[in-house]
């Protein structure tokens, strides 16, 4: 009975590694990228000098679209890349 439940949490414990180094793997360019938005946003909105409130708002709505198209196109490119779905399973199952 113990030896059964070792090695059960042992598989457990390899299909949660297992999937962390993949989830790992697929952000890591999506995490970049965004924080490099982020940054260059920064600096190019200082360098600006935007003082109105709608102007900010603009400005980092502006900024945060960019990030969103950029992600979608890294994560596209990747499922593409791996010959896989774009759209995950349960994406599937909510659209029909």
């Amino acid at each position: 009975m113990e030896s059964n439940w070792a090695a059960e949490h042992l598989q457990v414990i390899r299909t949660l590694m297992e999937r962390s180094a993949v989830y790992r793997r697929a952000l890591a360019p999506v995490m970049i990228f965004n924080g490099s938005m982020g940054s260059i946003g920064a600096l190019i909105g200082w360098g600006a000098d935007i003082d109105t409130p709608r102007g900010f708002i603009i400005y980092w709505a502006i900024i945060g679209l960019l990030a969103i198209g950029g992600s979608l196109f890294l994560v596209r490119r990747q499922a593409f890349k791996e010959s896989e779905r774009f759209w995950s399973s349960p994406r599937q199952r909510f659209r029909s």
